[in-house]
């Protein structure tokens, strides 16, 4: 978080530099040889002050995180000097769109790349149409690059009928089981010519420009990377080790129930107790294992909460349990160390729902 911060802070500072530049020093300067007092410079100066400390005041709104800078750029003139900036407007492009209107492009730019319209993110997109410009801000610049790729890919004049070019599309592939970066390095050593990719780290994505032939084979070839890693031997046999003691324990538990239900002599409400809550730890070990070895974030996030839940149950059977031990003990049918028994397991299932919940 205090690194997205930090991100964010140089973004705004950044645009608070090009604005000064873009917004506000050229309107001193062009009223310069209309100024004939000291009198009306002083109160320029004072109108050029301002709008600085306001831009200054939500950039001390950001760092106390209660709000987002709202504005953008829509020019940077090619006198502004980027010596002071270089790190925060390292992700800042200003691109020249010659054959398209350039708001009709950002359209589809942000169909491939949505975060750059979102209103409180990092990434911003601009369009000046007067210069028919788009003024490209990202965190880093590997971001900015496959931005500006694109668009230097969609800025292409209308093909002549009797042209043999093939049509470029453009196609965004996200990856479950591997980094981009590694099937843009597999990628870039074969591509036909023609071909160019970009990534997007921060959605683990590859953007890829290619003739409209050529996906089908570069969508099989990254299906072909984008494989889950093969378990080993023991992982499988532990799993369905684990499987099957989930199994079991259901078909105990399902049993005394059953002989509770009957009115059975060896069936007691203690027994049931105890069957349910060894049900919801075995249950807990296999849904455990599955959580450690979760291979992506998605997948983490999907068994860690079977895992909450079950961590919940469990303390709930636990108690239930304990309070069964001692119902028998007081009637005379549970020794102590029955109730005992049930009082350290109730105590270790709250543990465990303790240890869970500060990950």
């Amino acid at each position: 978080m205090q690194q997205q911060n930090r991100t964010k802070k140089a973004g705004l500072s950044g645009l608070i530099l090009v604005l000064v530049a873009v917004g506000l020093i050229p309107f001193a300067f062009a009223q310069e040889d209309a100024a004939k007092t000291a009198e009306e410079k002083a109160k320029r100066k004072a109108e050029i002050q301002l709008q600085i400390a306001e831009l200054q005041k939500e950039l001390a709104e950001l760092e106390t995180g209660e709000t987002m800078a709202k504005d953008s750029v829509s020019a940077l003139p090619s006198t502004y000097q980027q010596e002071n900036a270089n790190n925060a407007l390292a992700g800042l492009r200003l691109i020249p769109i010659e054959n398209v209107p350039a708001e009709e492009l950002s359209k589809t730019i942000l169909g491939i790349f949505p975060m750059l319209g979102a209103k409180h993110g990092p990434a911003r997109m601009s369009v000046d149409k007067h210069s028919n410009t788009l003024l490209i801000l990202t965190p880093n610049p590997e971001l900015t690059d496959a931005v500006e790729a694109v668009v230097m890919q969609l800025d292409k004049p209308k093909k002549d009928k009797n042209e043999n070019q093939p049509n470029m599309s453009i196609v965004v592939y996200t990856f479950s089981h591997i980094p981009a970066k590694d099937v843009l390095e597999h990628l870039s050593q074969t591509a036909e010519k023609g071909v160019r990719f970009s990534c997007d780290y921060n959605t683990n994505s590859l953007i890829v420009v290619a003739p409209e032939g050529l996906h089908e084979e570069i969508k099989a070839k990254i299906l072909q990377l984008d494989q889950a890693p093969e378990k080993p031997k023991l992982d499988t046999e532990i799993e369905q080790s684990l499987k099957r003691k989930v199994e079991f324990a259901e078909k105990i538990y399902e049993t005394i129930k059953v002989q509770v239900e009957m009115g059975a002599r060896q069936g007691t409400a203690l027994n049931e107790a105890q069957a349910r809550y060894n049900k919801y730890q075995t249950l807990e070990d296999y849904q455990r294992w599955h959580y450690e070895r979760a291979g992506t974030p998605e997948q983490k996030a999907e068994w860690g909460q079977k895992l909450r839940e079950t961590l919940d149950s469990g303390q709930a059977a636990a108690k239930d349990w304990a309070d069964a031990a001692m119902n028998h003990y007081n009637a005379g049918s549970a020794e102590l160390k029955d109730v005992l028994t049930a009082q350290l397991e109730l105590e270790d299932a709250i543990i465990r729902v303790l240890k869970f919940k500060e990950k």
